[in-house]
């Protein structure tokens, strides 16, 4: 099971906000697989809440979007948490969750070669217990 949770407290040695997820390694190299084709086609969007082994907190939605020219890496709207990435960030994006399926590890999604919107930090951690 994956957690997704956005969170206005420091987490990892990182001020607020946070977009976390955590689960374990099995479950990100499925998301992976889930998740796939964001990083081989424009115009799609992806609910992850409809995933049945990821749970979203706090009634957010997480939304992801493969869209031409996306820039948003961490973005908040209402109760939408968007994720809104052109397909070649997005295949930069699931080499960070590939990263953490091999053994319990965390990652920061980070793009500091890219102007994306952040409106928090992306954490995921495959060291839930």
């Amino acid at each position: 099971m994956i957690l997704i949770e956005y969170i206005e407290d420091q987490i990892e040695g990182e001020p607020g906000p946070n977009f976390l997820w955590k689960g374990q390694p099995e479950d990100f190299m499925r998301l992976v697989v889930d998740l796939h084709s964001l990083g081989t086609e424009d115009d799609l969007e992806v609910l992850v809440n409809d995933f049945g082994y990821i749970n979203v907190q706090n009634g957010n939605r997480v939304v992801l979007k493969s869209s031409l020219n996306g820039k948003t890496l961490v973005g908040v709207e209402n109760n939408e948490l968007i994720i809104d990435l052109d397909k070649d960030i997005w295949r930069e994006v699931l080499h960070y969750f590939l990263s953490v399926s091999f053994c319990p590890s965390h990652n920061f999604v980070e793009f500091d070669n890219l102007e994306v919107i952040e409106l928090g930090n992306f954490i995921i951690s495959s060291e839930a217990t």
